[in-house]
């Protein structure tokens, strides 16, 4: 993430700054759909985009349908975000520079209104797919895998599909780094590796993902064949 916002010009190690700008450019529709959907809005009255059936009562069963796959996403949205503007309210309040005081004593307030909550929106930024990753990772004030651990779950399809999304993600990563690089700088980027990095997924990432959509071959009649099939069966 962090060399494909460096070809846009963002060149930073802040954690913050880095999620907010990759916020700003899935709304932009940077990303494709399967991971394009955010919430956005102020604290009780956050907006679901993109995920039309993320209104629903989501369930605690793994998803086997749209519906349920959207509800659960779109909750895991909502719940995120109103951490992130619960995070950010306890971060402006302690600092006597941003707090928003009471008009009557001048201390800082302990109850807030939908117009306070306002006034802190912006610094939220979008709530994204990238959002939800991060509340996965281990840190001092970042605690909540523990609840995975203790939870009743698959760990082995948790793992799993936890590395499919994090492939898919730096797939399209790597293949806005090689566009803005060109194809044949990056395929000598990847060759100059550090040994203990060579011959491994991002190889085989430019090989299955980067390549065929910055260089495509023009399929063979067996595949356009297959194809087809595929095309039938699904109709």
């Amino acid at each position: 993430m962090q060399a494909f916002l460096y070809t846009t010009g963002v060149r930073s190690n802040n954690g913050q700054l880095i999620r907010r700008e990759v916020g700003r450019l899935v709304v932009k529709n940077a990303y494709p759909r399967p991971v394009s959907f955010y919430a956005a809005g102020a604290y009780g009255d956050f907006s679901i985009h993109r995920l039309p059936l993320a209104g629903y009562k989501a369930g605690l069963h793994i998803a086997s349908k749209e519906i349920d796959a959207q509800a659960q996403i779109g909750q895991f949205l909502r719940t995120t975000r109103k951490m992130k503007a619960q995070w950010t309210r306890a971060q402006v309040q302690a600092n006597p520079n941003t707090a928003i005081r009471s008009q009557k004593t001048g201390r800082p307030l302990d109850k807030w209104t939908a117009a306070h909550w306002q006034q802190i929106t912006w610094r939220l930024g979008y709530t994204t797919i990238f959002d939800l990753l991060g509340r996965l990772r281990i840190s001092q004030t970042s605690r909540e895998i523990e609840r995975y651990v203790e939870a009743d779950i698959d760990f082995r399809l948790f793992h799993a599909s936890l590395l499919n999304i994090v492939s898919y993600l730096n797939g399209v990563h790597e293949t806005y780094v090689a566009k803005a690089l060109g194809l044949e700088r990056y395929r000598r980027l990847v060759a100059e590796l550090p040994v203990h990095l060579q011959a491994g997924f991002v190889e085989d990432r430019l090989r299955t993902r980067v390549e065929p959509v910055l260089a495509p071959t023009p399929p063979t009649a067996p595949a356009i064949a297959a194809e087809g099939q595929q095309f039938r069966l699904a109709a």
